[in-house]
C-alpha cells in the first residue's frame, strides 16, 4: 500500500491510498509509511480514502487511525467493496470509526461532527 496523495478540503486532511495490503501480519509493514504521514500531519479532522486499496484482513491497518483518535482527532474512512466490508468487520471489534462508501458523505460527517 502506498500513500497516493494528501490534500486539504474544507479544513479536512484527505489521505488517499492505493495498492495491496498484505493479509494478517504481512500487512503491518504495508501500513507504516501511511501511518507515519498521518501522525506527522496537522489538522484535527482526517479523511482516509481507502477506495484504492485491496485489503482483506489484519489489524495493522488500524495504525492509520488509532493514533489519530488517541490524539483527539476526528477520523472518517471511505472504502468500497470487499475492502469496506473487511474494514467494517475489523472496526466493529475495535475502536469505532465511521466507514462511508462515498467521499462526500465522509466529508459532510466530519464537517458536522460536534464531539
Amino acid at each position: 500500500m502506498e500513500l497516493k496523495s494528501v490534500e486539504e478540503m474544507d479544513g479536512i486532511k484527505v489521505f488517499a491510498f492505493s495498492g495491496y495490503v498484505g493479509r494478517g501480519s504481512e500487512g503491518n509493514a504495508d501500513c507504516v509509511t501511511g501511518a507515519l504521514a498521518i501522525q506527522e500531519s496537522g489538522g484535527s479532522k482526517l479523511l482516509l480514502d481507502l477506495r484504492g486499496i485491496d485489503y482483506e484482513f489484519g489489524d495493522g491497518i488500524g495504525a492509520l487511525w488509532v493514533p489519530a483518535l488517541a490524539a483527539g482527532r476526528k477520523v472518517a474512512i471511505v472504502a468500497e467493496g470487499g475492502t469496506k466490508a473487511a474494514l467494517e468487520s475489523l472496526i466493529e471489534q475495535s475502536i469505532p470509526v465511521p466507514v462511508f462508501a462515498h467521499l462526500e458523505a465522509a466529508r459532510n460527517a466530519l464537517l458536522h461532527r460536534q464531539d
